[in-house]
């Protein structure tokens, strides 16, 4: 059965968003343009996700989220003012259909932006970003582990612990971070267990896992 990249997203439930560059495009191609993306992530879906975890290289990039509850989304939608906040708003429409439609003006700014600076025409991402849901305690320690990884995984570096653009040094030390990192090393117990599981992690570990 075909494997299903594009499932909908319902409230407290965990997922995998990633996309990448058309063609040999580069999707950031300096420290501005990794800071503006995460940025702009933050303005779209600070208020509607957790994260768990995230990684930018070149050409694409892994985030995994938690959707925030019905009520707190919905307690966060006066600062939004799009048609399908409203119809959220006024339950006519549902969660899925108000992210999807974030992630439409998301990608939208990221890509305008983008060329704008860069003096280029056309689409700069894949149309459809994948969204896969998590199921299971496994899986969601191997997704973290994956998604710090990524950068070795793609010859970019040896050490995860050096890529500056994931979210592994915010778990490794004290300072406020947009990252749920609290709720993650609670639930594996402690910052010492989430590192060996780094260090122990390897790439091909679930090689059935639809993951790109």
């Amino acid at each position: 059965m075909k494997f299903n990249y594009w499932q909908d997203f319902e409230e407290g439930k965990i997922y995998h968003i990633y996309n990448r560059a058309v063609s040999n495009e580069l999707l950031f191609r300096n420290d501005e343009d990794y800071v503006s993306f995460l940025n702009k992530f933050n303005k779209y879906f600070g208020n509607y996700f957790s994260v768990f975890a995230y990684c930018l290289i070149p050409n694409h990039f892994h985030i995994l989220v938690q959707v925030k509850s019905l009520s707190e989304i919905l307690f966060s939608l006066k600062n939004e003012s799009s048609k399908a906040s409203e119809l959220l708003k006024s339950q006519k429409s549902n969660i899925n259909s108000f992210l999807i439609d974030q992630l439409r003006r998301f990608f939208s700014s990221i890509s305008l932006s983008y060329n704008n600076k860069y003096q280029r025409r056309g689409p700069l991402l894949s149309p459809r970003s994948k969204r896969v849901l998590v199921n299971g305690e496994n899986k969601l320690i191997y997704l973290i582990s994956y998604i710090h990884h990524n950068p070795i995984h793609h010859g970019l570096c040896s050490d995860y612990s050096t890529w500056k653009y994931s979210s592994y040094k915010a778990y490794c030390n004290d300072l406020n971070s947009k990252i749920a990192k609290k709720e993650i090393l609670d639930w594996i117990g402690g910052i010492e267990i989430f590192e060996e599981i780094h260090f122990m992690f390897r790439i091909d570990y679930f090689d059935n896992m639809n993951l790109d």
